[in-house]
């Protein structure tokens, strides 16, 4: 029997499995596939769960359920048949398909477009419009608000953020927020406080008696200057005249003395109202500020004078500010009303203000909603169930709850399926609390088992998962409260993982110690390098995973100027992708075509005719190619342009050039379609191009953990940099009952003041806290075979007196971390340490290589032996420098002289075929054409496999003689001195050996020369 039930689900599991083979259940025993919905939340996981459904159903793998009233044919002819009605979808899909359905009830135009409100042009517009309205219908007081919030800082410092930019984020930020909690912002009645301000005379009084304290010199004189000067400037912050904490912060600052920065300022600002000045700084050998009893009794009245100012400013502040949110979002309402256009989120937050309150005949609209739902829909399974959002939820839970109350022989039912320890998105709405809260989903769903079964990792990944999420009571003891009541909920719910994997794998765990600047992340690039190449040309797919996208592109903002692992990986060679896609851009090709464009939008650039005339365009002046070029856009457009260009003269491409020559062919007809012919616009346009880097497996894939939630890697390279959570960056609300405060100036001190305020921000550090845990499980649990962790910037050896970072969660988890052991196969890394090892670093040489892969033979040697970068492609080396060039090098400013030669002399030497007079009357008897029958090849790649070895490269020129089965090779060389030949022998017989595996050509009849263009000189090179 089919029950109401919900499944716990840990990572790799098979949540994909179970809810497939509940759906397939479904349609054995006699379900109509229009009356099931399943729900996910990616386009990706829809697909997955769709085609396994199909997949059990084709290999008929549906013959274990009992009661089945259908065959395999029959269902599979009735899903057929049903097709275009298969709600298998994302619940963005789903909720945008019933307000279609329903638009006359919900108040909205039938033919409504739906956009991504995240940054489209669309919404840019009609933020911009409604910022205008707003503006038309807020308050002079509210406008000052929204202005000082959306444009001016606290301390007055201007924004860069135009004002429909801010609006956007605010909108994004707190809308769910305002509609869950339309009551009671900034109504301190709430807090069950109501804050006396105190009088000015009795200020006066208060800091009169705390400035005798400065005139008594045998006190104040044997304390420090620095405890004396921030006295001061205390007692300088409690004028009479000042009423705004705010202005008190800003005057303070600005003076520059006492309090320097805004973080200074409240920390100094904190040891005097918690009395540690005139107590004594532990650690520190200045004398204490001694204080009579009276004039202790004086600085604690002021001290709660500043904090119910403050209270009741925030409070006006808050206040303020709803008005204009108010006026915002109706604003907004009107104009994409009028518009017809709508977005995601704004959709769901309508629906689920129509449908989540308590159905009556008060609400007709939500009760006709309701009713027809329960008539479609006898099925509901939703997919990744903890990152429910509350307003998606309301779409649901009337529905939820009449399916799932249907007694002891259900007909209907309500299933949901996910992991609470892979909560990763409360910053977008879901709410975990939700997985298994019976206050709010249907008591009568019951609790199925729990797989903990990994499908996914290896057995060495999944003991250092059971390790690392497992915590010992000494992480307890350095947990804050917040903090604790998190991983006790944590592990009360863990369950060891197993795994039905078998083979081998490895895990390792590093320490870089490289804490700031510019190369903080260098170690770890060429560790990754180092990685890559040994075991790049399997098949195997990589991961590089981080908590924010700064380790990963860098960081501008700081005065370190840190470079991000792209750029750094991008430099050793190795092919990266950001969060799955990659800029059209970074491929040479993409580059090549976007500098053409370049060119002809500013055809003065001395480069690029050097290019133009590379691609086999040398027969015609610079003003001849333009015209041309010019005239095929504005008659048949870019795409003719793209193909005349490119297709014609580089082919035979590689299939990664030919995925990005598809993205730009797509995007130019586009632009065709708009009779656009500008290159410049079509030029930028495609700088700013993305596509996906799926289908290829050797790239790296750079992520943050959120961004992989839901993938798998073959090896997985996590780095573990900064802070849980950024704890100086709080929140700009909290949220009570029905009452919303925006964030005191004072922080720490208002919150403790008030238990109510307090309770709130405990509760949503708590949120943000296992967000941060949650993250740190999904990027651990995504590799099959092989996980490197990088712990950034720690010392193992200190131990932690909280827990802050990541580090300080994880590390002392691991048995051989948290003795600070070295273990006995410790490996040195500059700057690394690992101190942790399981597996064999050798894995890929077990079954779990492909069969078909050419596997090279080493020696077993330990991972990241060297950091060295050892490149597996040889390319064309057109200078005297020994290192090698590819065509976006080519493409850099600044390259010198030498190499700017030698691309010259290259590209005019590849231009010639055969010809008495080279170019600069260089080597006749190579450009002479021979009597005997000749095949030519000029700039001709080449990727093949020899002697077990992957060998790509370019040839310059070479003379095929079919009939006598010989061949010459001639590389092209702008080195001075003919005698360093001996130094390029083992690129040409490389190159000699390629190509007798090209044309099976003996290697004894193939020559190899070098042509010395500078010297005029050809030698000939020796085999090997």
């Amino acid at each position: 029997m089919i029950r109401s039930e919900y499944l716990s689900a840990s990572a790799g599991s098979g949540k994909t499995y179970a809810l497939s083979m509940r759906y397939c259940e479904l349609l054995m025993k006699g379900v109509s596939p229009e009356a099931i919905v399943a729900l996910t939340f990616t386009r990706a996981a829809t697909r997955e769960i769709f085609s396994s459904v199909i997949e059990r159903l084709v290999n008929n793998d549906v013959q274990a359920f009992e009661g089945a009233k259908c065959s395999r044919d029959e269902v599979l002819a009735n899903l057929l048949e049903a097709l275009p009605h298969v709600q298998v979808s994302t619940i963005d899909s789903f909720t945008s398909r019933l307000a279609r359905l329903f638009a006359y009830e919900l108040g909205l135009d039938p033919d409504f477009a739906l956009y991504d409100g995240a940054g489209s042009a669309e919404a840019d517009e009609l933020r911009q419009k409604a910022s205008q309205l707003a503006l038309q219908a807020s308050s002079e007081e509210e406008i000052l608000e929204l202005l000082h919030r959306f444009t001016v800082s606290y301390l007055g410092e201007a924004s860069a953020k135009s004002l429909a930019s801010r609006l956007q984020s605010y909108l994004q930020q707190y809308q769910e927020t305002l509609l869950n909690h339309p009551k009671g912002w900034g109504d301190l009645t709430k807090l069950t406080l109501a804050p006396e301000i105190m009088a000015s005379t009795d200020r006066v009084k208060q800091k009169a008696c705390l400035q005798k304290v400065c005139e008594d010199s045998e006190r104040f004189g044997v304390v420090s200057p620095d405890t004396q000067d921030k006295f001061r400037k205390f007692l300088d912050c409690c004028d009479v005249d000042l009423e705004s904490i705010r202005e008190m912060i800003r005057r303070a600052i600005d003076e520059k003395s006492g309090f320097r920065t805004r973080s200074g300022f409240f920390k100094n600002f904190d040891q005097l109202l918690n009395d540690s000045f005139y107590a004594g700084r532990k650690g520190k050998n200045n004398p204490p500020l001694i204080l009579t009893d009276e004039e202790k009794h004086a600085l604690l009245l002021l001290k709660n004078d500043f904090i119910r100012r403050d209270l009741l400013q925030t409070a006006q502040h808050t206040q303020a500010l709803y008005g204009a949110m108010v006026a915002i979002v109706a604003a907004y309402r009107e104009v994409s009303s009028r518009a017809g256009q709508v977005s995601f989120s704004e959709l769901t937050d309508l629906l689920g203000e129509t449908l989540g309150e308590t159905l009556s005949f008060l609400n007709p609209s939500a009760a006709y909603i309701t009713y027809r739902m329960d008539c479609a829909v006898d099925h509901l399974m939703i997919d990744e169930f903890q990152d429910t959002s509350a307003s998606q939820w309301k779409i649901l839970t009337n529905l939820a709850h009449e399916l799932a109350e249907e007694g002891p022989n259900p007909s209907k039912t309500f299933f949901y399926v996910g992991d609470v320890k892979q909560s990763i998105y409360g910053w977008r709405g879901g709410e975990s609390a939700l997985f298994d809260d019976f206050t709010r989903i249907p008591s009568s769903v019951q609790k199925g088992r729990d797989l903990t079964l990994s499908y996914r990792s290896c057995p060495k990944i999944i003991d250092f998962i059971n390790r690392a999420m497992v915590f010992p009571e000494s992480t307890f003891r350095l947990a804050k409260p917040y903090q604790e009541n998190v991983l006790r909920d944590w592990q009360e719910r863990w369950k060891d993982h197993q795994t039905t994997r078998e083979g081998h794998g490895y895990v390792a765990w590093f320490y870089n110690k490289t804490e700031e600047g510019d190369d903080k992340f260098s170690d770890v690039a060429k560790a990754i390098a180092q990685r890559y190449n040994e075991l790049q040309g399997r098949g195997l797919s990589f991961a590089v995973l981080s908590r924010t996208n700064k380790a990963l592109i860098g960081d501008s903002s700081d005065d370190s100027k840190t470079v991000g692992l792209l750029s750094l990986l991008r430099d050793l060679r190795i092919p990266c992708a950001l969060n799955g896609k990659r800029l059209v851009e970074s491929s040479p090709l993409g580059q090549l075509v976007i500098h053409l464009l370049q060119w002809m939008a500013d055809p003065r650039a001395t480069l690029w005719p050097e290019i133009i005339r590379r691609i086999g365009l040398s027969e015609a002046s610079d003003l001849e190619i333009f015209t041309s070029w010019t005239q095929r856009i504005v008659q048949n457009g870019f795409g003719d342009w793209l193909d005349h260009c490119i297709v014609e003269r580089l082919s035979p491409l590689t299939p990664a050039d030919e995925e990005i020559l598809m993205a730009i062919r797509q995007e130019f007809t586009r632009w065709d379609a708009a009779g656009e012919a500008n290159p410049l616009i079509v030029m930028n346009a495609l700088k700013a191009l993305k596509i996906s880097y799926a289908s290829d497996k050797q790239v790296v894939n750079l992520m943050t953990f959120h961004s992989s939630k839901g993938l798998t890697f073959d090896v997985v390279f996590t780095l573990l940099d900064g802070k849980l959570f950024p704890m100086e960056n709080y929140n700009p609300n909290e949220a009570g009952e029905d009452w919303l405060l925006e964030t005191p100036a004072l922080r720490d001190e208002t919150y403790q003041a008030v238990p109510t305020l307090e309770a709130a921000r405990q509760a949503r550090l708590s949120r943000e806290f296992r967000d941060a845990l949650c993250s740190v499980y999904v990027s651990l649990t995504r590799a099959r075979y092989e996980q490197i962790v990088f712990a950034m910037a720690n010392e193992p050896a200190k131990a932690p007196s909280s827990i802050s970072t990541y580090i300080q969660l994880i590390a002392p988890n691991i048995p051989a971390l948290r003795e600070c052991q070295t273990i006995s196969s410790y490996h040195k890394l500059d700057a690394m340490d690992c101190h942790y090892e399981s597996g064999e670093p050798n894995w890929w040489q077990s079954h779990t290589v492909a069969k078909d892969t050419p596997v090279e033979s080493k020696q077993e040697v330990p991972p990241f032996k060297s950091i060295q970068t050892q490149s597996t492609v040889q390319t064309e080396q057109p200078s005297e420098h020994g290192y090698a060039v590819c065509l976006g090098d080519l493409l850099q400013e600044g390259f010198d002289t030498a190499r700017k030669q030698g691309i010259t002399t290259h590209a005019a030497l590849a231009s010639v075929a055969w010809t008495d007079q080279p170019p600069q009357g260089l080597f006749p008897e190579v450009f002479q054409k021979p009597a005997e029958p000749c095949e030519l090849w000029r700039e001709r790649s080449f990727c093949v496999w020899v002697d077990g070895h992957r060998m790509a490269g370019q040839f310059d020129r070479v003379h095929l003689y079919p009939e006598s089965k010989r061949a010459e090779i001639f590389d092209y060389k702008t080195s001075r001195l003919p005698e360093v030949t001996p130094g390029y022998a083992k690129q040409l017989n490389a190159y000699r050996r390629a190509l007798a595996v090209l044309t099976g050509y003996d290697l004894a009849s193939i020559d190899c020369y070098l042509l010395f263009t500078r010297a005029g000189v050809r030698k000939e090179v020796p085999r090997d």
